[in-house]
């Protein structure tokens, strides 16, 4: 059976959700695929052992056997390739699948909800929502270029969703002015990274993603907002994605300016190595920036999404479908 490690942890999983519902529904319904080589007397006891060892007791009373096994008839539930003589082992894979195909589809679900608040924020700030899948893409291409781990690029590109969920707390009136703002109003606006920082932090899932969220205004000489953080007392996450956020800013249209041109905008960034951006993250986007402004400014919303759904499912190893 399952070692107590794992059955301990898919508990904790389980524990005050619906998954567990889900799961012992599921587990139910494998009885419907009994391998004929397998005694029904063994196979009933197992899976019943199995449910209740996850997802504790039923509910009330146990259905009598003919009741259970009208019900199961009728589920639909294809397990006859991970089945064989060991049912023992073979339940556990099972398990082992659906429980995996669980998490998958709450974090596709999740994704799918920072990608759509992401566009959303956008929309309202830039309007274009091509600027959230643009400059998430600008982001985490820069980080495998860098050679950055799994977990850190997972984390930059939540941040890069969310970067600016902070600017829902900021009124119409400073976010959509057409002109300049004054002293007042643009302390007020720099107040975003506090508020995005706020709003994420009860949610475990994206404690990760706080240091984008808070701290991607923050410059390499310490004169950024809103902790004034110098060098690499800016976690490296908000480096990166200070450099992709600017670039991404000056090479696209927005309504109160025109995009600058490549090479302009380059040595616009360029000449802030050292005061605004950390040298050395600038210097590892010039390697690529040509590359991936070709292959991500002009493209439409629905190919940099595609784009960016395989790219997602790579660093979060979904499976396909990927369901954003």
């Amino acid at each position: 059976m399952l070692s107590e490690k794992v059955k301990s942890r898919i508990r904790l999983r389980l524990r005050d959700t619906h998954l567990r519902q889900l799961i012992a529904r599921e587990i139910v319904g494998l009885l419907a695929e009994k391998p004929e080589e397998i005694a029904t007397e063994e196979y009933c006891h197992v899976v019943a052992e199995l449910r209740e060892r996850l997802c504790g007791p039923f509910e009330g009373q146990p259905p009598p056997p003919e009741t259970a096994e009208a019900v199961v008839s009728t589920e639909v539930v294809s397990a006859s390739q991970f089945l064989g003589a060991d049912s023992s082992r073979n339940l556990d894979s099972i398990v082992h699948h659906l429980t995996a195909g669980v998490e998958h589809a709450l974090l596709a679900g999740n994704l799918e909800m920072l990608r759509a608040l992401g566009e959303a924020i956008a929309q309202r700030d830039s309007g274009t929502s091509k600027h959230s899948p643009r400059v998430t893409l600008y982001s985490l291409r820069l980080a495998e270029a860098m050679g950055l781990g799994t977990a850190q690029i997972q984390a930059l590109i939540k941040g890069s969703f969310l970067h600016d969920i902070g600017k829902i707390g900021i009124r119409d009136e400073i976010i959509l002015k057409p002109s300049g703002l004054s002293d007042e109003e643009r302390l007020v606006m720099n107040s975003h990274p506090q508020l995005g920082s706020m709003i994420i932090s009860s949610v475990k899932w994206l404690e990760d993603a706080r240091d984008v969220v808070r701290h991607h205004h923050e410059r390499f000489d310490g004169s950024g907002y809103p902790d004034g953080l110098k060098g690499e007392q800016i976690p490296l996450n908000a480096r990166i994605f200070a450099v992709v956020d600017v670039f991404d800013a000056v090479t696209s249209d927005r309504p109160y300016k025109a995009a600058q041109p490549f090479n302009e905008a380059m040595a616009s960034i360029r000449s802030k190595s050292g005061s605004h951006f950390d040298p050395q993250v600038l210097a590892a986007f010039e390697s690529i920036s040509r590359r991936v402004y070709d292959e991500y400014a002009f493209e439409p919303y629905h190919v940099l999404d595609e784009i960016l759904r395989r790219a997602i499912q790579t660093h979060f190893g979904l499976p396909e479908p990927l369901a954003l």
